[in-house]
């Protein structure tokens, strides 16, 4: 039988593999929001976008899942800039990445991108501290729901 205290980690470990996977997220959620006609791709984008969020460990220090709060603060609050000042520069990586040639070129940035991001990074905190982690259907479906509110 499993011992869960050897099942936790630190928050401060959970902490730094959240934000490791923040700029790989924000890039393809980017994708999926610029391209999302482009159906033979948005498969691999949603994965990219939940990696790391799969399946998440307790917290040491109180053996539950991190709090919607302390992730919602750690992945949108204390980074929503990486959503704002590089914002042109997603832009500019999707129009020059030779892996997508067959996509249009993006000509300007959406006013509507940031909200789209945000809730996304909302609703995932929500499941991960609810259930500790999500899965390819429900990080799936969130983001097809997502695409039908927040238009380019």
């Amino acid at each position: 039988m499993y011992n869960l205290t050897e099942m936790t980690t630190k928050w401060s470990e959970i902490r730094k593999d959240f934000v490791s996977h923040l700029y790989e997220m924000k890039e393809h959620l980017a994708k999926i929001f610029y391209y999302r006609d482009f159906s033979q791709y948005l498969r691999g984008w949603k994965a990219a976008c939940r990696k790391g969020f799969e399946e998440i460990p307790r917290q040491k220090e109180v053996d539950k899942y991190p709090s919607f709060e302390k992730i919602y603060e750690c992945l949108w609050t204390e980074r929503e800039d990486i959503f704002n000042k590089t914002h042109k520069s997603i832009i500019d990586d999707l129009n020059y990445d030779p892996q997508y040639d067959d996509l249009p070129t993006v000509e300007s940035v959406s006013s509507n991108f940031k909200g789209f991001c945000e809730e996304y990074i909302r609703r995932l905190c929500l499941t991960v501290s609810h259930y500790g982690g999500i899965g390819s259907r429900e990080n799936s479906e969130l983001i097809d729901e997502l695409l039908k509110k927040w238009k380019i």
